[in-house]
């Protein structure tokens, strides 16, 4: 487990300070009051809806005037503690690759400065990297790029994986991630759509289905657990470390592209029978996430930890925001706050959300929906936020005849295309 810490809040706190004046400093139930002193300077950067950027601004000056104004009072009570920032970052994924390399070297060096670097860039921290094949595997607008795992077959099973591969990394995630490494240093959680065929109920990676259970067979829980470690293995092999390992991504979504079903219990019992257990054995150093889908319940992932099995293994819990996207009226933070109740002494991540129409970054209301969006998840308890690609240029994957459109722009399934 992954106990909550105390948040950072000097920077922040210091910038808020200097610019009402008064710090009203609250603890042990006594409060102190201490006015900015005649000359302090704060600096000053600003984001508008008439086209400031974090643009920088003139510096201003506490004269004795302004200190003697009365002035709003931020109250800080150091006895109350919060869930710690993992950080913020947003997904690695082989269309993102792809439109790079469009690019210019120059240009695409430039974007993951802007990226990853710490101190001229965004500095992401967090980040995430399907397992196999997503929604927005290799180009998506045709079928030359195929669906895949990293243990694909004809025919048969696989039980010993030896036709494991990272091959397929190899050409586009593995150099993606390779060049943000470059210029930044960021964690890793890596989700899973769909098991291999082999391992599934409708041998198939689209359409849900589930890994066969242990009351048919316990090989293929077992050599599914073995499948992340050889994956955690391989890609460390390559200079990226695994830090996170997601069990499935949205395990209650049976999507038309690659996808896997999982319900609470079965995904409680593969994480305290098989691939907690594996990990902590082979000490391997990746923690297990769980739930990865939407805020429309908080009842998943509790009944997931309330598995005294399962709960020693699982560093956090993850959702997405999607439901909120549609409008749909069980788009509910509260479900956040439920589960944080249930289990307190995990991390929580948004491991997932985008904008399922067109970007428009001249559109400062769309932006300012966005920043509460974050903050309400962050209020909540949200402890990490991954946005979905990184670079994208044309809509969900895995070929036309999946979606019922495959024309750019269409950036949803679900009629929208």
């Amino acid at each position: 487990m992954k106990p909550r810490l105390k948040a950072a809040v000097s920077a922040l706190s210091a910038c808020a300070l200097a610019t009402v004046g008064v710090i009203a400093a609250q603890s042990s139930g006594q409060q102190a009051e201490a006015a900015v002193s005649t000359g302090t300077t704060i600096h000053r950067w600003q984001t508008s809806q008439a086209g400031d950027r974090l643009s920088s601004k003139s510096s201003l000056t506490f004269s004795s005037a302004s200190a003697a104004m009365s002035l709003p009072t931020i109250q800080i009570d150091p006895t109350t503690q919060y869930q710690s920032m993992d950080g913020f970052g947003g997904t690695f994924n082989e269309a993102g690759w792809t439109v790079l390399q469009t690019l210019s070297s120059s240009a695409r060096d430039a974007v993951m400065t802007e990226l990853f670097d710490q101190s001229s860039g965004a500095g992401f921290s967090l980040t995430r990297v399907p397992l196999g094949a997503s929604d927005f595997a290799c180009t998506g607008l045709d079928d030359t790029c195929p669906e895949y795992t990293d243990d694909d077959i004809s025919s048969g099973t696989d039980f010993n994986l030896d036709h494991f591969s990272i091959a397929r990394d190899q050409e586009r995630l593995i150099p993606f991630v390779q060049a943000a490494k470059a210029k930044g240093d960021f964690k890793i959680v890596t989700s899973p759509w769909s098991a291999p065929a082999w391992m599934k109920t409708n041998n198939s990676l689209d359409n849900g289905g589930s890994v066969i259970t242990p009351d048919v067979d316990s090989r293929y829980y077992q050599t599914y657990a073995k499948y992340f470690e050889k994956f955690v293995d391989a890609w460390g092999d390559e200079g990226v470390p695994i830090d996170y390992v997601s069990v499935q991504n949205e395990p209650q979504n049976a999507a038309a592209y690659a996808s896997t079903s999982w319900t609470s219990s079965q995904m409680a019992d593969f994480v305290g029978n098989y691939l907690g257990p594996l990990l902590e054995q082979d000490k391997v150093d990746s923690r297990i996430r769980i739930y990865d889908h939407n805020r429309d319940t908080w009842e998943y992932p509790k009944e997931v930890l309330d598995n005294s099995a399962t709960a020693p293994y699982v560093a956090g819990v993850d959702f997405h925001d999607y439901e909120c996207t549609f409008g749909i009226d069980y788009c509910l933070t509260d479900n956040i706050g439920l589960f944080n109740q249930s289990h307190p002494d995990y991390s929580i991540w948004m491991s997932e959300h985008t904008d399922v129409d067109v970007p428009h970054p001249s559109d400062y209301l769309n932006g300012e929906k966005w920043g509460q969006w974050i903050m309400d998840d962050v209020n909540a308890g949200v402890g990490g936020y991954i946005y979905w690609n990184l670079a994208v240029s044309y809509g969900p994957s895995n070929a036309p005849d999946r979606w019922g459109s495959g024309r750019e722009g269409c950036w949803w399934a679900r009629g929208r295309c």
